[in-house]
């Protein structure tokens, strides 16, 4: 198993935890989303991320493409592209916004009235708001997200900043976390990161879910060990598909939570192959549902 140092978590003045949700969802693609959020943002695709990733002044920044982000979407540092990584593969999310602006409404409203712009010193981005799917909700539940090194945590100016996002994001039910490098393990990303480069020719998703269930089902009822090659490459000759499109299949099986890697293994050709989450016969009846 991967070392990794303990830290506390950070402290969480909403008491919600992405990590700590428990239950096994299922991800519904696309998702049914509506056109604003109760801010008035409109959903991903539509949704304007209010700085560039050319905005940044640390860390090194990118454009990278999400699914749940509905195309290309900026991240100022590579902490945030792992925790991007995180939230793609995490089948509670069902949608990603990255730079999303709070303000002061009637702040807002009172510069509308002068005819002019509000400054930006008004406003304030936060990383990633996230639109998640809780299972035996009705509703969608909205979660922020500021991703931070744990080393800057006890900077005075960062605490002051992430009290401003709580009490700004929980006046519309929004709940608030802090992650750092410790909520993500290294193999953890490393694993997202090729599960999700196994899906980079993949334009439908929706039209993959008939044969994701049936990998995560023959998976799940494969009580052989073997490496990634051997389990993925039998299933695949099982129904005619060739190595590539099994590994495409078996990210989206991970993508729609019919699966879930096991991150104490590195996802590699030749190394063990776990996979858990969902009883075989629970999978095969979503087929028909």
């Amino acid at each position: 198993m991967e070392y990794v140092e303990f830290v506390p978590r950070p402290e969480n003045e909403t008491g919600f935890y992405l990590a700590d949700l428990s239950g096994c969802p299922i991800l519904s693609w696309p998702p049914e989303l509506p056109k604003f959020d109760p801010r008035g943002h409109p959903a991903a695709g539509s949704f304007i991320h209010w700085k560039k990733a050319q905005d940044s002044k640390v860390g090194i920044p990118g454009n990278y493409f999400s699914f749940k982000g509905g195309g290309l979407i900026p991240c100022h540092s590579a902490l945030e592209h792992r925790h991007l990584s995180h939230f793609e593969m995490n089948p509670f999310v069902v949608e990603i916004r990255t730079q999303y602006p709070e303000w002061n409404s009637s702040l807002y409203w009172e510069y509308r009235k002068m005819g002019m712009r509000m400054p930006k010193r008004a406003l304030m981005t936060i990383d990633f708001l996230l639109t998640l799917k809780i299972p035996g909700s009705a509703s969608l539940h909205y979660h922020a997200v500021s991703t931070k090194p744990h080393e800057f945590l006890q900077n005075p100016a960062v605490q002051k900043r992430h009290k401003r996002e709580v009490d700004s994001v929980t006046l519309w039910g929004c709940t608030h976390e802090v992650m750092t490098q410790h909520s993500v393990t290294d193999m953890e990303a490393i694993n997202n990161c090729r599960l999700f480069e196994y899906m980079r020719e993949v334009d439908d998703i929706a039209s993959y879910r008939s044969v994701a269930i049936d990998m995560a089902t023959a998976l799940l009822s494969d009580l052989t060990t073997g490496t990634c090659d051997q389990k993925i490459g039998r299933v695949s000759k099982r129904f005619g598909w060739t190595l590539n499109e099994g590994y495409r299949i078996f990210a989206i099986a991970n993508f729609l939570g019919y699966l879930s890697l096991n991150h104490e293994f590195e996802l590699l050709l030749d190394k063990p192959l776990i996979v858990g989450k969902r009883m075989a016969r629970e999978v095969q009846g979503a087929k028909y549902e």
